[in-house]
């Protein structure tokens, strides 16, 4: 059987991809969110800083990833501070529909994203 080189992405130059898992449970009152009075629980502050900022921040900060794909219901929840709008904006964060559950989604976003592979899933 002739020999195959398998090029790692990373040894190519090219960076994963990443897909942060960001949606609301449709249907269900977080009670996280509802505290601050938010809509969505991925814009909840911690010590001053919305928590999806600071999941797409250290991401960002990492340099492990050339595109940053997040999974939210409506593409505004990527644009909740100056920050994040400022990253939508640049192509840094790029939306991703979600779907009605979490596999679903999954499945959905990596037909959507140009070479998906290799994939890191987090939540934020």
């Amino acid at each position: 059987m002739p020999s195959q080189t398998v090029t790692h992405p990373q040894a190519a130059g090219q960076k994963p991809a990443v897909l942060v898992m960001a949606a609301s449970r449709r249907g269900v009152d977080d009670p996280v969110a509802k505290l601050q009075g938010k809509a969505h629980k991925c814009l909840v502050e911690i010590d001053g800083q919305v928590m999806l900022e600071r999941v797409l921040e250290a991401l960002i900060d990492s340099d492990c990833f050339d595109r940053i794909h997040v999974s939210l219901d409506t593409p505004d929840v990527l644009e909740a501070t100056p920050r994040m709008q400022a990253w939508a904006a640049a192509g840094t964060t790029i939306f991703v529909a979600a779907r009605g559950n979490l596999a679903d989604s999954v499945i959905a976003a990596v037909d959507e994203i140009d070479n998906p592979l290799p994939l890191v899933i987090t939540t934020g």
